[in-house]
């Protein structure tokens, strides 16, 4: 039982180990280079062959183009078996017609849960994802009378990029593709957009223009004994992540998209209403899925602009100047409230809770200034009757008009902020309604609505 039990893990474990790596090798011209896999089910595939010839120790003109390319010469020994070593001057034809230089191979072990090897199948990409496909048989041979077709599709908003790493289907004599009875095919939703049957370096590299893509190896004999096709694939683009709860998606290109809450709701992390992401490669540049829009708890607010809010705030400071003559211990209080809604940054208040804050801190204030002066009254040493006479128009102006004038003043004061404040917080709902209204796709946020 345990047995069995072992068995079956090991198979699994085998079977969803699924790996890419990728290994750099260089050496001279004469230099015997391996390339070797670590796993032995997994097979080799060319990426890259540069050779840089040294300039100094040559006679010959070296060229950049000879007759065979060293990674055609490498595809021909090494693609699709498990390791492998190649000499330059041995195994390219004409090699030593460069001279003496150093020769780089960038190659992938690919193991055998990456490769699609069997004829008309349908692979779907998950996202940012990549795989390789090869025909049966390869690298020794590839067969039958029939096209061996491969159908590729990623999801929405993504596409598809196809390279052909090694293709060897046709006769070394045949030089123009027309001539070609083998060939392959590569079709973009049913559009022939690429066919060839002899190698390109660098290689043939084709992005569709939709997520649904066809690769078709099209044969014309029974048994052909040349390696076929290895192919690599790899989805480009970001999908489009799905809407927020209680918003929907604005717009999206290929490099940003952008979202927005509904009316009366923030995202959930920063509070905003609206969020762009930016595209990188085949990923967003946050973390999916997008959080939620949630109902903002702060209804009441100013209007945003620092030039609006620095009125209500100088208004504020102008009801603490007019108390500013009566000795008071208790302006401390004021002066904290409106040292919070001191402009830093470009940035005004925090919210109403400072304004009213201050605001009430003024009326209070106003009352101890109000007592004070009262107080001031009642230390005054009584008049005689004839003092009345002569100062009466003096303490008329000095001890009831101007508190009176005073207390007129400073009430005028508190009601025309009270109404500014008001008219400012109408003002902002209006503008707030006609913008999210403007915008808003009905059909979306309708069914968010409590």
């Amino acid at each position: 039982m345990f047995v069995f039990l072992w068995l079956l893990l090991w198979v699994g474990f085998r079977r969803a180990e699924a790996y890419i790596e990728t290994v750099f090798v260089s050496g001279c011209e004469s230099c015997k280079l391996y390339l070797t896999c670590r796993h032995l089910s997994s097979i080799i595939a060319v990426l890259e062959a540069d050779f840089t010839p040294d300039y100094n120790t040559t006679a010959l003109v070296p060229t950049y183009f000879p007759p065979v390319h060293p990674r055609q010469a490498l595809n021909k020994r090494c693609s699709g078996v498990n390791h492998c070593s190649f000499i330059l001057t041995e195994d390219c034809p004409d090699a030593h017609l460069w001279g003496t230089g150093r020769l780089r191979v960038k190659y992938v072990c690919i193991s055998e849960n990456e490769i699609r090897k069997f004829c008309n199948s349908e692979i779907l990409l998950s996202g940012p994802s990549e795989g390789f496909i090869h025909n049966p048989g390869y690298p020794r041979f590839y067969s039958s009378q029939r096209q061996c077709r491969w159908k590729l599709r990623a999801p929405r908003e993504q596409r598809i990029r196809v390279t052909v790493l090694d293709i060897s289907i046709t006769a070394d004599r045949i030089t123009h593709p027309d001539e070609c009875s083998d060939r392959l095919e590569i079709l973009d939703s049913g559009q022939l957009v690429q066919t060839t049957c002899k190698p390109q370096d660098p290689p043939l590299e084709v992005v569709s223009e939709s997520e649904f893509v066809e690769v078709v190896l099209v044969s014309a004999h029974s048994l052909v004994p040349l390696r076929g096709v290895l192919i690599h694939y790899t989805a480009v683009g970001c999908p489009t992540p799905d809407a927020p709860e209680d918003g929907y998606l604005v717009y999206r290109n290929e490099t940003a998209a952008e979202y927005r809450c509904c009316i009366n709701r923030a995202f959930e992390d920063d509070g905003q209403k609206t969020k762009i992401i930016n595209c990188e490669g085949a990923k967003w540049d946050v973390d999916l899925p997008l959080p939620n829009c949630t109902t903002l708890q702060n209804n009441f607010a100013f209007d945003e602009t620092p030039k609006q809010n620095l009125i209500i705030l100088w208004s504020l400071r102008l009801c603490l100047l007019t108390c500013w003559c009566f000795r008071s211990t208790k302006r401390s209080r004021i002066a904290l409230s409106l040292s919070r809604c001191s402009v830093v940054n470009g940035k005004s208040c925090r919210n109403h809770v400072d304004y009213l804050e201050a605001f009430f801190a003024i009326k209070r204030i106003v009352g101890v200034c109000t007592n004070e002066a009262n107080k001031k009254l009642q230390q005054k040493p009584l008049l005689t009757v004839q003092d009345i006479g002569k100062s009466k128009n003096i303490e008329m102006v000095s001890d009831v008009l101007a508190p009176a004038l005073l207390i007129a003043a400073l009430f005028l004061i508190n009601f025309m902020v009270l109404f500014y404040i008001y008219k400012i917080k109408q003002k902002h709902a209006e503008e707030f309604a006609d913008e999210e209204l403007g915008t808003l796709p009905l059909s979306s946020c309708e069914k968010a609505s409590p």
